[in-house]
């Protein structure tokens, strides 16, 4: 976008106005409903300025249609396809922003495939403890001793249960 400030300064003004566009997903762009647009001279949707403004540049067309392609099946949870995506995008052609962000995604292609496959699995129940400890620090005031502060969060988080079951008196049958 920067490269058309002093090249093309309409064009500027254009990428400038509409950048928020970029962010949506395709699909959620309006495609029917004309409405007169700030810096264009006719009626548009907002699927033709994206049409528009991405037909000026071939590498942000690219880099477009990848981050949202990958978008897209990350969010139908389609790993094969997501994976091969990922491996078959040419790093030439997308913009150097993405570059880096590719690569790790590429490394971190198994834990994404685990995220996908196990997405039941959360670290909730982990940030609850993780809560109530802060919460037992700051009403405390700090603990002098490390062990009192651990045998309270032990024992508010119930990770402790304790050994001596209850008997049950059995009745006496004559």
């Amino acid at each position: 976008m920067n490269c058309y400030r002093t090249s093309n300064r309409p064009l500027y003004n254009k990428y400038k106005s509409y950048w928020k566009l970029f962010l949506k997903p395709f699909e959620t762009l309006e495609a029917f409903n004309y409405h007169k647009v700030h810096l264009f001279k006719e009626w548009k949707t907002e699927k033709g300025i994206i049409n528009y403004l991405l037909g000026v540049d071939v590498e942000l067309f690219n880099t477009y249609h990848y981050v949202h392609e990958l978008r897209r099946l990350l969010k139908e949870n389609q790993i094969e396809k997501f994976n091969h995506k990922l491996f078959s995008i040419h790093l030439s052609d997308v913009c150097p922003k993405l570059r880096p962000v590719i690569r790790t995604l590429r490394r971190l292609a198994t834990f994404i495939e685990n995220t996908m496959t196990y997405s039941n699995l959360t670290n909730g129940p982990l940030e609850g403890i993780n809560n109530k400890i802060k919460l037992i620090k700051r009403v405390s005031f700090g603990y002098r001793n490390y062990d009192n502060l651990r045998n309270r969060i032990i024992i508010t988080s119930r990770l402790f249960a304790s050994t001596t079951k209850k008997e049950i008196k059995k009745l006496k049958v004559a």
